[in-house]
């Protein structure tokens, strides 16, 4: 779970400045609080994600 979502923020991190210099948004103001709340929303999703198909496995849901 921590290494998919460690994947996932690096991922975040990298793409977004680019993507905000394009869209012609300084990337040092809005980058870091955006890229905070992304991983941890998407976090929470991975999270409950892995554990859903950890349990189905278990209960045969």
């Amino acid at each position: 779970t921590v290494a998919a979502i460690v994947l996932w923020s690096s991922l975040i991190a990298a793409l977004l400045p680019p993507l905000l210099k394009v869209l012609r948004v300084d990337p040092a103001v809005v980058s870091g609080p955006m890229i905070a709340t992304i991983v941890d929303g998407t976090g929470l999703i991975i999270y409950f994600m892995i554990a859903r198909s950890m349990l189905s496995e278990l209960h045969g849901i």
